[in-house]
């Protein structure tokens, strides 16, 4: 169905280099560090070429100097900007599955040394179109036992 976690985790860290967790807290926890949530969706059945989900999903960047934090929040922003706030869908097995479009990213204040992003997107899976022989479901759909003069279903003359 597409994976948003592995996805935004692949856009963060081949956009920064910083690796991503999905843990509330690492042991061996190091600054910088990205932290993803497990996103909320609601489903939204719109359009019927495709399947859509509304997503929401934040995510924390752990800097380690406030430059670092003002320089990854801006490229962030940025990045997603040039992409015109489209973000590929993985599956998983990592393969590109759909599309998160209409991204729309909000920062908190930062605290400290860390800030939150909020992602909201839509979740676009276009359906594969499924092409069929009108033939063959003429033919499927085709029942011998309607023939006329059928002698096992057909109407019993002479009998009365």
């Amino acid at each position: 169905m597409g994976d948003d976690v592995l996805s935004v985790r692949h856009w963060l860290f081949s956009l920064t280099g910083i690796q991503t967790e999905n843990l509330s807290v690492p042991k061996d926890f190091k600054r910088p560090m990205w932290f993803v949530e497990e996103p909320f969706r609601i489903p939204e059945p719109r359009r019927a070429d495709a399947y859509r989900e509304k997503g929401t999903m934040n995510f924390v960047l752990m800097a380690k100097d406030i430059e670092q934090l003002t320089r990854l929040s801006l490229a962030v922003r940025q990045d997603l900007a040039d992409r015109s706030w489209i973000l590929p869908l993985y599956g998983p097995d990592k393969k590109q599955v759909g599309y998160l479009r209409e991204c729309r990213l909000t920062m908190s204040k930062p605290d400290n040394l860390d800030r939150s992003f909020e992602l909201k997107y839509t979740v676009y899976i276009p359906y594969t179109p499924v092409v069929y022989d009108p033939l063959e479901v003429i033919h499927r759909r085709y029942d011998e036992s309607l023939r006329k003069g059928d002698k096992r279903y057909g109407s019993q003359t002479g009998a009365g």
